[in-house]
């Protein structure tokens, strides 16, 4: 047997042996639910691959439509949602995602992500545009949206300025979502901006 014929037999045995790995292993994707600096791999092995029905308070629930993400992390747990939960979540037209009417957990998409997971989870608090870094904009924004914040005006302030400076100019005459997410190392709630098109779906279950 030559070189060439002994490397193309291992390389379909080494296959044959990762695509078994993969249809035993079940991968689900994961979702971030903490900073998106945070590390999290792409997937988590799961001991069931479909999942088409699930009890909700007593009732079956078709969830056969839904996408079906693993949650790394405990950042959404004032909603629910902890670490090592499958969450099910309803993917969002380009329409949807500009006509939120309410306040769900949503899951966004990460850019850039490669072994790291790719969506990470955040609550949905509105909708922000014309967006100014400015110290008079984000009081503004408080005192419209205080009733779904749950930080000082200060605190709020503070960090929004901040992470608005970073937006590009030529993007922040746009509309962006305003989100919540609980930072675990500063015990605290704390905001972030995203754009639209981020927006991956909402979740409606976690199990």
């Amino acid at each position: 047997m030559n070189t060439i014929s002994f490397i193309i037999i291992i390389g379909l045995i080494s296959a044959g042996m990762i695509y078994t790995l993969l249809a035993v292993l079940n991968l689900e994707p994961v979702a971030k639910a903490g900073k998106v600096n945070k590390f999290c791999w792409k997937y988590h092995s799961v001991p069931t691959r479909n999942i088409s029905e699930i009890n909700v308070d007593g009732k079956h629930v078709d969830v056969s439509r839904f996408k079906r993400l693993y949650v790394c992390g405990n950042s959404m747990k004032k909603y629910g949602i902890h670490s090592d939960q499958q969450v099910f979540v309803q993917l969002y037209s380009d329409e949807q995602k500009s006509a939120i009417n309410a306040y769900p957990v949503l899951a966004l998409t990460i850019s850039n992500a490669k072994w790291e997971s790719k969506y990470k989870l955040r609550k949905f608090v509105a909708y922000v545009s014309d967006l100014d870094c400015s110290e008079q904009y984000w009081t503004s924004v408080y005192d419209n949206h205080s009733p779904r914040i749950s930080i000082s005006k200060e605190l709020f302030v503070s960090d929004c300025m901040r992470k608005s400076a970073k937006i590009s100019p030529r993007k922040k005459n746009e509309r962006f979502v305003l989100s919540e997410t609980y930072d675990e190392e500063k015990q605290r709630e704390t905001y972030s901006i995203h754009e639209i098109s981020t927006i991956y779906g909402q979740v409606k279950y976690a199990i």
